[in-house]
């Protein structure tokens, strides 16, 4: 899969193909979302000490208003840590992980995140050198910057720039609509949740199946040819502060794909159908301050050292 054009074969596709698919960048391809939920506003502060709600199923109404509620407080604290984490499980031919841990600071629409592919059995062959090689990424505003420290000697306090749009299309994606505010893929899959159930803390619902193909790599965003305007299944686990968890497994997204005529091959939806993606979130209102890196440290198309 070629996900660089030919001027930046400045680091092994593998390794940005493990920043690319964890999702980091914000952009977004449509889909059913709330228009507002993620401007940060008011108070940062979550509720004080609450005592737990009672044991038993929550009608649709009361699931719903605790995943609002848990949202908002998200949103409002403008800065967490998150690990997103997505799976394939080839089951006899073995296992590929992309983790990505990071945080961000929605006010200033920036992120920071260290993303590494590890893997074993058949799956895990491809990745070679890169395998456990970390590649940092930044986003700020609407750019995006990529480092890694497994870089020549040479490289190593260099950055690869792209534009949000340039690394919409390196992905697969489509470009954000105008005024769009999130840094991290992961968020925006949060702004299209709702739920429809659940029992205390534990909820289920769904997500917008555009947002949430993101987190599922840019392999999949490749596969886009056709807009997704279905919804998967998905689990959360909520606490006072925000939302602790969400989960969404590859089996619905392979339906939707199938379903909205992208004409994916049976080995291309068997594969995405082995995938599952878990987001976690902790440590709300944590300082967070992202920047830019020095332009002396930009590469230019081209360059091996800056």
């Amino acid at each position: 899969m070629t996900l660089l054009p030919n001027s930046y074969r400045l680091v092994p596709a593998s390794a940005v193909l493990a920043a690319l698919l964890a999702g980091c960048g914000g952009d977004s391809n449509g889909g059913d979302s709330n228009g507002d939920a993620l401007t940060p506003a008011g108070d940062t502060s979550p509720s004080g000490a609450t005592s737990s709600p009672p044991a038993g199923p929550l009608s649709e109404t009361e699931a719903e208003l605790r995943l609002r509620t848990a949202v908002g407080a998200h949103i409002r604290a403008d800065t967490a840590i998150f690990t997103q984490q997505m799976v394939v499980d080839g089951g006899p031919q073995g296992r590929l992980t992309t983790t990505q841990q990071g945080e961000y600071r929605i006010s200033t629409r920036a992120a920071t995140a260290t993303t590494t592919m590890t893997g074993s059995g058949q799956l895990a062959q491809g990745l070679g050198a890169s395998s456990g090689a970390a590649v940092v990424v930044r986003v700020v505003g609407d750019a995006t910057y990529l480092n890694s420290p497994a870089w020549p000697a040479e490289m190593r306090r260099c950055w690869m720039n792209w534009t949000t749009d340039q690394l919409a299309s390196q992905a697969g994606g489509v470009a954000p609509a105008a005024g769009e505010s999130v840094p991290t893929a992961n968020l925006a899959v949060l702004e299209t949740a709702k739920a429809n159930g659940g029992e205390q803390e534990f909820l289920t619902g769904s997500v917008a199946a555009a947002e949430a193909a993101q987190l599922f790599g840019s392999g999949v965003m490749k596969m886009l040819r056709k807009p997704l305007t279905s919804r998967l299944p998905a689990t959360f686990r909520i606490a006072p502060a925000g939302v602790e968890f969400v989960t969404i497994n590859g089996k619905p997204l392979a339906g939707a794909l199938e379903a909205s005529g992208q004409g994916l091959s049976k080995d291309e939806l068997d594969l995405v159908a082995a995938m599952k993606v878990t987001v976690r979130y902790e440590a709300w209102k944590t300082p967070v301050t992202v920047r830019a890196p020095a332009k002396s440290l930009l590469l230019a198309k081209g360059q091996e050292s800056c």
